[in-house]
């Protein structure tokens, strides 16, 4: 699982080679296998604080909350760094599910910004005609629940999960800034 990958890499480092986070990274796993989860994740969660936005730290936060069985961290609301990191990103991934739980996973791209934030809790992004199949659109009519996945490749790789509730709308004015779009979800 998610600790024993975690242990393989740190492993596989030269002697010597875990130095300031990756410390407090080993410092985690230890207490992980002691079983102490919640030192564990007290620890992740302080050291993101004192990152600040350090991508590599939230990965490695997040791989041991993963780990002690904790979600990683949850907000109700976008912040300007989750606006910036959607609207600089030129696809994303959504996960969606039929009305019997039967899972999807489509590609969504357009050029950056076409999947924008509208408001601190309401993200929008534009269909254009696709393989003409409907799945994402017919599962979002049955079942509202989806998971998005941002991720950005390159010299600052990064990833942003957003999960909720989703919906469709063919009137919705921010359409009309939206060259093709056939509807806003």
């Amino acid at each position: 699982g998610d600790l024993d990958h975690a242990v393989e890499v740190l492993q596989s480092m030269p002697q010597g080679g875990a130095t300031g986070y990756q410390r407090e990274y080993l410092l985690m796993l230890a207490l992980l296998r002691k079983g102490e989860n919640d030192k564990a994740v007290a620890e992740a969660k302080a050291l993101v604080q004192r990152s600040g936005s350090d991508p590599a730290v939230r990965n490695l936060a997040a791989g041991v909350l993963a780990a002690a069985g904790q979600p990683a961290a949850a907000r109700e609301q976008f912040n300007e760094a989750d606006k910036a990191f959607i609207e600089e990103s030129p696809f994303f991934f959504l996960a969606t599910a039929d009305a019997e739980g039967r899972p999807d996973c489509s590609f969504k791209g357009g050029l950056p910004g076409f999947a924008r934030i509208a408001a601190p809790d309401r993200l929008v992004w534009p269909d254009y005609d696709g393989n003409g199949m409907f799945r994402s659109l017919g599962n979002i009519l049955a079942n509202p629940f989806v998971g998005l996945l941002f991720m950005r490749i390159g010299d600052k790789p990064g990833r942003l999960r957003v999960n909720g509730r989703a919906s469709v709308s063919f009137d919705d004015p921010l359409i009309e800034a939206m060259p093709g779009a056939q509807m806003l979800i």
